[in-house]
């Protein structure tokens, strides 16, 4: 999985967006969508997940063997109350720089594959500014 931020600067008060590219390279046929109840997002080495139970069917994006999906809209919403998995700490976009990368859970498909694969992205550096003139 390939991670993208839409823009490298961000406004304090804006919730980041990126776009992920995922290739499937394996021989099974799986499926994933981007419910916050299936990632994480990693800010500086701290893993966080959504508090918030987000009801209803996602999107879901088929991934059969050797296909690549583009361009996928990943936004880190803020109502989502997103916590740290070690001390249970709120997710705060403060001022500077931070590396940040994501995982989701990748399902195989058909009912009698469906073990669960953790896929992470690389790293992407962002940064939060004060003010609006950048």
């Amino acid at each position: 999985m390939r991670l993208r931020a839409q823009k490298p600067r961000w406004k304090l008060g804006d919730t980041p967006k990126f776009e992920a590219d995922i290739w499937n390279q394996g021989r099974r046929k799986v499926r994933f969508n981007l419910h916050s109840n299936f990632g994480e997002i990693e800010v500086n080495g701290v893993w966080y997940r959504a508090s918030v139970i987000v009801s209803g069917w996602p999107h879901e994006y088929p991934l059969p063997p050797g296909t690549l999906q583009k361009d996928i809209p990943c936004a880190v919403h803020a109502g989502l109350d997103w916590r740290s998995e070690k001390g249970n700490e709120p997710l705060k976009w403060k001022p500077g720089k931070r590396r940040v990368r994501v995982a989701l859970s990748i399902e195989g498909v058909p009912p009698a594959e469906r073990r669960w694969t953790r896929v992470v992205s690389n790293l992407v550096e962002i940064e939060w500014v004060e003010g609006t003139d950048f």
